[in-house]
């Protein structure tokens, strides 16, 4: 028995190197997996940070693009606002010249008529003198009127 107690330690010492060995060897391969692991997480972060980064920048500078867009339709906007209100100020101004226009030509007509009238009835003296006079109010009073409006609009601009 004392053979097989020496053969069991000779053979522990020379297995017990060997079992350390291997269990070294597991001990080191798993800690090289865990680096390589740690180092495949460590690089995929750093990948998804950089596609997370470069994403942002495009979507910054595509911000940046569309707010000048933005602000150049507003530009437009503005333009096209000060243009329409020009053009309704000068349909108005034709709109009133329209007016004045026809009423105008509205009281010559009836200046003409008095003329006619006059000289197929004999009596010019009361009828023509009434319908100039007529014509010469209607012509001061919108003369008048159209001088206050244009001196109005030149202190508005």
């Amino acid at each position: 028995m004392d053979q097989a107690l020496e053969w069991a330690k000779t053979l522990l010492t020379f297995a017990s190197p060997i079992a350390v060995l291997i269990v070294s060897a597991n001990i080191e391969r798993r800690q090289r997996k865990e680096t390589d692991a740690k180092e495949e997480r460590q690089k995929a972060e750093a990948k998804r940070d950089e596609e997370t980064k470069k994403l942002i920048a495009d979507l910054t500078a595509d911000i940046k693009t569309i707010k000048d867009q933005l602000e150049s339709v507003n530009e437009t906007i503005q333009a096209l606002q000060g243009y329409d209100k020009t053009v309704k100020e000068d349909l108005h101004n034709f709109s009133q010249s329209q007016q004045i226009n026809a009423q105008y030509v509205h009281e010559l007509a009836e200046l003409v008529m008095t003329l006619a009238e006059g000289m197929r009835d004999q009596h010019l003296d009361g009828n023509i003198t009434r319908a100039i006079a007529s014509l010469r109010s209607f012509e001061h009073t919108t003369l008048t009127k159209l001088t206050q409006q244009m001196a109005k609009a030149n202190s508005d601009d």
